[in-house]
């Protein structure tokens, strides 16, 4: 991981986030914390109803240009899958 680097948080499993956004796009920085505030809700609340919690997965890409591709610019991204967080989110009582 470099200075600067180029990063995309995607969520899958019974989690997404809160908003219309599917993605979070985020820079990484060596020497300063990464924030990123967003909120998480469950895709479906009936899904996983005999468990405590809804369960899901958030996967961190690392994005590059693909200098090999400059004829479309929508496509020259290459995403490189640097980690996957399982994430809980309690169930209201």
């Amino acid at each position: 991981m470099s200075e600067g680097a180029q990063l995309e948080m995607s969520f899958r499993g019974n989690i997404r986030r809160d908003d219309e956004q599917q993605s979070t796009p985020v820079v990484f920085h060596f020497h300063c914390d990464v924030d990123s505030h967003f909120r998480l809700c469950p895709v479906d609340q009936f899904l996983q109803r005999q468990l405590s919690s809804y369960r899901g997965v958030v996967d961190v890409y690392r994005m590059t240009l693909d200098s090999k591709n400059e004829v479309d610019s929508s496509d020259n991204c290459i995403r490189e899958l640097v980690a996957s967080h399982h994430v809980s989110i309690p169930k209201q009582v």
